[in-house]
């Protein structure tokens, strides 16, 4: 659940419940062959509040996205006070010299996008022959 979800439905509690109802629904369990309980909530948050209200609201785990290595540090702390099994994720303005700061802060898993958009590209084709 991203910040565009969270503001369409009102409230970070509300685009959980809203998320949790689709996975328990038969629609979901048709098109995908499983229950809500194959698949945990993630919830983009951005302070303090938001990740006290996406815990309380049952979030199974955080997506710490742009925060500095000492806002990251404080989100950390108190997402583990709250709820210690937390799962937390670093998105957004990590690099590979910054990567080492940011695994030190405790989060759980680490997004790095510059190994994706920084990559060169290659012009190719591929040809079938008879």
């Amino acid at each position: 659940i991203k910040d565009n979800h969270i503001t369409a439905a009102g409230s970070v509690t509300q685009a959980i419940k809203m998320a949790e109802q689709y996975l328990g629904s038969d629609e979901f369990h048709r098109q995908f062959g499983q229950g809500a309980e194959a698949v945990d909530i993630e919830v983009e948050v951005t302070s303090d509040q938001q990740m006290t209200e996406a815990i309380k609201a049952g979030a199974d785990r955080l997506l710490l996205d742009n925060q500095m290595v000492e806002s990251l540090q404080h989100l950390v702390k108190l997402a583990r006070q709250l709820k210690p099994d937390i799962k937390l994720e670093a998105s957004g303005n990590v690099s590979l010299d910054n990567v080492a700061a940011i695994a030190a802060t405790g989060v759980d898993y680490i997004s790095i996008g510059a190994l994706t958009h920084s990559a060169p590209a290659s012009d190719f084709s591929l040809r079938v022959e008879e």
